[in-house]
């Protein structure tokens, strides 16, 4: 597992993909929980995104490919309106990272 150290660099790698995507990402928010044996933290990151559903979904695909570790929760959308072109994504991705020596 990587380390817990190298969290905001994985951030910072998945804002980067969103970007060039093309999709707007204001902010995101983030958890992070240690499991029960102390070995592993549970990063949580909760990513409202706005941009064409096609974008959402090219995000998604090329996030499993870039960064195979990172896990997809949750994900969804919402439009305003029915021809809108836009829609509103709230995606929810986990990494699973091993304690700093």
């Amino acid at each position: 597992f990587p380390s817990e150290h190298d969290a905001t660099d994985w951030v910072g790698k998945i804002a980067a993909i969103a970007q060039r995507d093309g999709l707007s990402l204001q902010q995101a928010d983030y958890k992070a929980e240690r499991d029960k044996t102390g070995k592993l933290t549970r990063f949580q990151m909760d990513l409202p995104l706005k941009g064409e559903y096609q974008k959402v979904r090219r995000f998604l695909s090329d996030l499993r490919a870039e960064i195979p570790i990172v896990s997809l929760e949750q994900v969804q959308f919402e439009r305003q309106k029915v021809g809108d072109p836009l829609v509103d994504a709230k995606i929810r991705l986990v990494i699973f990272l091993g304690k700093s020596s």
